[in-house]
């Protein structure tokens, strides 16, 4: 697999295609951390060394081109990972590096503390609305982008704070999510987004936020 993998996605200047066929010229950094997931995971399950050093490759794509000296991580980049002009930053996603690079951390033996605290305070000082809700899109110096909140955002900055040891955070966040995204919803479903207003702005339930739903279930009591 690993093998297929690299002959049809690997780019020379590092990390992955996004797609094949390709559909823009932008790169992104959400496959590269999902990447990082899987990888993280065949360790887990294999305790294969070479999983874990995937995954070193991309804690180092992180290191080296994501995440940005102001402390933000950036979603869009040109094909050499350079920053594209809009940067664009999503407190969902600083959330769920923080639990994964604390994950590798763990395997590793790697010190993530640098990266791990302004990714958390950015999205904690700016990323929260009134509501306490994750709103989905920052530019990188604050301001907001785009005001909507889903539910999946909600789920991992849960994860990334109990990760932290901050549980009553986490647990505080757990309670808007369930009264903003489960309450009033059908049986076993969810909102998925919401807009400025606390309305619905969907009338889609993705699978894909089962993922995330499933994974803030799961973290255990304690970090």
């Amino acid at each position: 697999m690993l093998a297929m993998f690299d002959r049809d996605f690997r780019m020379p200047s590092g990390g992955y295609r996004d797609s094949l066929p390709a559909v823009d010229a932008v790169r992104r950094q959400n496959p590269h951390m999902h990447l990082f997931e899987a990888f993280l995971n065949l360790w887990m399950n294999t305790r294969e060394p070479r999983y874990l050093e995937r995954a070193g490759e991309m804690f180092d794509l992180f290191t080296r081109h994501f995440f940005q000296p102001e402390g933000v991580l950036l979603e869009y980049f040109d094909e050499a990972l350079a920053p594209g002009p809009n940067r664009i930053v999503e407190p969902g996603h600083h959330c769920e590096w923080v639990w994964l690079l604390r994950w590798y951390e763990r395997e590793a033996g790697v010190s993530v503390k640098r990266y791990v605290e302004p990714l958390l305070a950015h999205a904690e000082h700016y990323g929260q609305d009134a509501a306490g809700l994750l709103v989905d899109e920052l530019w990188a110096d604050g301001t907001v982008r785009t005001a909507s909140r889903r539910l999946w955002p909600m789920t991992e900055a849960i994860k990334a704070f109990q990760a932290e040891g901050r549980v009553d955070k986490a647990q505080s966040l757990a309670g808007l999510l369930h009264k903003h995204f489960l309450s009033g919803a059908m049986p076993g479903g969810w909102m998925d987004r919401l807009d400025p207003r606390g309305k619905p702005a969907t009338d889609a339930m993705p699978a894909s936020s089962l993922y995330h739903l499933l994974g803030a279930v799961a973290q255990p009591d304690t970090p």
